[in-house]
């Protein structure tokens, strides 16, 4: 059976279009590496930032990960979608920044240092010291910790969403919109 690319009105959802477009892409078709491209650069492309830094570094890395799964230097595993395709952009921006050594006074972009984890539960400070810190991917740091299958991905997304609530800035929240006012009683609705 053959499946066609799903246009952007269609019901399938962002997972199931990458899933659908990702082997094709991989098996040299253009239009489909498009679509895949269309889909995900911003995310890959930000991934790719949050480790080298924004900048030219950042946009080439982002081309390679795409160059990598069109010219098959990567295997895509069947089942593969967009948690993949954002592991192997990691992966391709950790072997890039280690690579590049030490940057702007010899800190890396990403994440500064190991201050970044106090605050977060002792399983999550571990995932992320494992797959960000140790530059390892997630079914490595699972045998590394002796866990389950599965329990890593899950724990450095905790771990995210946990950093994100520890350390935002309160100066980028988004501004508070004050309540509107009734006419005739002047009680906030």
């Amino acid at each position: 059976m053959t499946r066609s690319i799903p246009t952007p009105g269609a019901a399938a959802d962002l997972y199931g279009r990458v899933e659908l477009v990702l082997p094709r892409a991989a098996d040299a078709d253009a239009k489909a590496l498009v679509h895949l491209y269309d889909l995900t650069a911003g995310r890959v492309l930000g991934l790719v930032s949050r480790v080298v830094g924004p900048g030219e570094e950042a946009h080439e890395l982002t081309v390679d990960v795409y160059a990598a799964v069109w010219e098959g230097d990567v295997e895509v595993p069947p089942g593969a979608g967009l948690p993949w395709l954002l592991h192997l952009a990691h992966s391709t921006a950790v072997a890039a920044s280690r690579a590049a050594g030490p940057r702007r006074g010899g800190a890396r972009a990403f994440p500064p240092d190991r201050s970044w984890l106090v605050g977060l539960a002792e399983d999550e400070r571990e995932a992320l010291s494992e797959v960000y810190l140790g530059g390892r991917g997630v079914e490595e740091a699972d045998r590394r910790l002796g866990w389950s299958a599965g329990t890593a991905v899950r724990t450095v997304h905790r771990a995210m969403l946990h950093l994100a609530e520890l350390h935002r800035d309160p100066a980028l929240a988004a501004p508070s919109v004050p309540a509107a006012r009734t006419a005739s009683t002047g009680v906030a609705v």
